[in-house]
């Protein structure tokens, strides 16, 4: 089975701690959020944000049901929407349960990924009171700084693998002497071989039919 990431545990946790003490409703019960489109603002020029923080946007072209979260001012670009808090909620509460309802695969065109926010607002979702809406949103972040210093550390070893082993075809484990060659430095020991002197590289096939 494949191993859970750190992001669907955390999706996960604000699945099963909010539905403990939570109300099912849509996003447009109540008016809990409002998308915004912010290609009302492309032909106009400014020397701050546009939307006060905090506040989040959400990708309407392109990215389609992308969440980001701003905690300043912040300039919506015309291919997004920007979410207005109707319902109080709390905003990091907000950005985690928007990243878990699944927008990313509201896409309404077929052509040119878009989304629709009548699509958005009926999707259902459990909100529990706002102290709860608090405490979860602080396990999540937490949670997604340990996912997000994994991911660090992940991108390092690679880096370092990558480096050792250009290292190793370059100078060898050793960094002894090396050989001018047609295609670099090589240990001095080694020679150059082409891929069809050392191995034979063939095709796979479909499996008979018993």
């Amino acid at each position: 089975a494949r191993r859970p990431r750190g992001d669907d545990l955390a999706y996960g946790a604000l699945r099963e701690v909010s539905s403990a003490h939570a109300r099912g409703v849509q996003f447009d019960e109540q008016c809990l959020i409002q998308l915004e489109r912010a290609d009302r603002f492309c032909d106009k020029t400014f020397d701050a944000g546009l939307v006060d923080g905090p506040g989040i946007i959400v990708g309407r072209k392109g990215s389609v049901g992308e969440v980001v979260y701003s905690s300043d001012r912040f300039w919506p670009i015309d291919t997004t929407y920007y979410v207005k808090n109707r319902g109080d909620l709390d905003w990091r509460f907000l950005f985690h349960l928007l990243g878990a309802s699944g927008l990313t695969k509201l896409n309404s065109h077929s052509a040119v990924p878009g989304l629709n926010r009548a699509d958005a607002y009926s999707i259902p979702v459990r909100v529990p009171p706002r102290s709860t809406q608090v405490d979860i949103a602080r396990v999540l972040d937490c949670l997604s700084s340990a996912v997000e210093l994994e991911k660090r550390v992940l991108r390092a070893a690679e880096d370092l693998v990558n480096a050792t082993i250009s290292a190793s075809f370059g100078s060898g484990l050793n960094g002894g002497a090396v050989q001018e060659t047609s295609i670099g430095p090589i240990p001095v020991g080694w020679e150059l071989r082409t891929v069809s002197e050392l191995c034979e590289i063939w095709s796979g096939g479909r499996p008979r039919k018993s």
